[in-house]
């Protein structure tokens, strides 16, 4: 593990979870829906309902499994949580036990594909959107469009499937902590337990 840290005069802490997930696969698209569904895409999901409404840990926390605009390029993990400075270490273990085990939770499943199929079938693609997501589909390597096998597949996956996508891309992996939070407010020795730390000021990140 890798932590990023840029000190910030304020008294929240803004921490971020990145990890990069070469092998663009088309067909993985139904599983990273229905993912980010269940697990840290919305109100509902797994992440906000355990770390800020269950814990209040956290103003604002998210978690995504997000597919790249060009097939070349990988996939990516990033998990958010704005919290208070004086929680930071509470906030990143709660965040730290979801992507290692994912918790099971029937009623979410059921909701998060609902929410897929109502989604793709209130959406409609019209005007300049029509040609601006063929063009995002030629630049993925696809000639289709996707959402019919998103909305197909969707129905087939439950609790198992997203357990094993959950191993496989997110638990006991390696990620690089982005944090931005004030040095009066966060032990060092506190983030030298999560990686290596590296320092950054705001002239390296805006180059001025």
């Amino acid at each position: 593990n890798e932590v990023l840290f840029t000190d910030y005069d304020m008294v929240q802490s803004e921490i971020r979870w990145v990890r990069n997930v070469p092998g663009y696969d088309p067909a993985m698209q139904p599983q990273i829906e229905m993912f980010n569904n269940y697990f840290g895409g919305g109100m509902g999901s797994i992440v906000f309902q355990t770390i800020r409404e269950s814990k209040a840990l956290a103003y604002s926390t998210s978690a995504l499994f997000l597919t790249p605009e060009k097939k070349e390029d990988p996939y990516y993990l990033s998990a958010y949580v704005g919290s208070q400075a004086d929680k930071l270490t509470e906030a990143v273990a709660a965040m730290n036990e979801l992507l290692t085990e994912l918790p099971a939770a029937e009623n979410s499943i059921t909701n998060a594909r609902s929410a897929i199929r109502k989604n793709i079938e209130t959406e409609r693609i019209t005007q300049d959107a029509i040609i601006y997501n063929y063009l995002a589909a030629e630049r993925r390597g696809l000639n289709d469009d996707y959402r019919k096998m998103v909305y197909s597949e969707a129905e087939k996956l439950g609790y198992n499937e997203l357990k094993d996508f959950h191993g496989k891309y997110l638990a006991r992996k390696p990620y690089t902590y982005v944090i931005v939070a004030s040095e009066k407010n966060v032990s060092e020795q506190d983030l030298q337990k999560l990686g290596t730390v590296k320092k950054l000021t705001k002239e390296q990140i805006f180059g001025y």
